[in-house]
């Protein structure tokens, strides 16, 4: 009588301490999988984080390989940044980064992939697309980037931008490189043909 009687409140006590490992648990799992979202976005453009970016090249990489689809990688970089954190300080750049971001993510289609690689300077995958689309869309955002008026609510004057834009077109054979090696080596090539966009008056497309 006397063991049964000491079962009870040892199995209810048992019972409990299950449930809340239970809890704990669901607890912890819930945070990673939030944790594991926040990483990857860039925290104050909301586009995606460098990481996550680069997974992604991977994995359009990994597509093209299997369609034998071209795709295309653009980096971009906005003009003369600097110059805005000097004369408006760094929330108004922030603000900046912002705004644009939002804006070149409205002139995207759903399946293509934008993401922030530096301080001012983004990336964006163009799945199916052959070199003369790539132009067309890198021209089309330089030119709507240019034409928006007011990147800050904040500021007063109305901040006017303009970015210079890096084409990479990958027609991509079959190949036994390794996949981060590949990306690394488009986005290479991108961002030189950024830099000759800049060196050659900024406000431009180049392939």
């Amino acid at each position: 009588m006397t063991d049964a009687v000491l079962s009870l409140p040892i199995s209810v006590s048992l019972l409990i301490g299950t449930i809340g490992i239970h809890k704990l648990m669901s607890q912890v799992n819930a945070d990673n999988q939030l944790l594991s979202i926040l990483s990857q976005f860039d925290p104050l453009t909301n586009c995606l984080s460098r990481t996550e970016t680069l997974y992604q090249l991977s994995n359009e990489i990994k597509r093209s390989l299997r369609t034998k689809k071209s795709f295309a990688v653009l980096e971009l970089d906005i003009d003369h940044f600097k110059i805005i954190n000097d004369q408006h300080g760094h929330n108004i750049g922030d603000e900046v980064l912002h705004s644009l971001a939002a804006f070149i993510k409205s002139l995207l289609r759903s399946n293509d992939h934008f993401g922030r690689v530096g301080g001012e300077e983004f990336v964006i995958i163009l799945p199916d697309t052959d070199e003369q689309q790539a132009r067309i869309i890198a021209d089309r955002i330089r030119e709507q980037v240019e034409r928006k008026d007011g990147y800050s609510q904040s500021s007063a004057k109305p901040i006017k931008l303009t970015i210079s834009v890096g084409i990479c077109v990958a027609e991509l054979a079959e190949s036994n490189a390794n996949i981060d090696d590949l990306g690394k080596a488009l986005i290479k090539q991108a961002d030189k043909a950024m830099y000759k966009a800049k060196n050659n008056g900024r406000n431009q497309i180049s392939l």
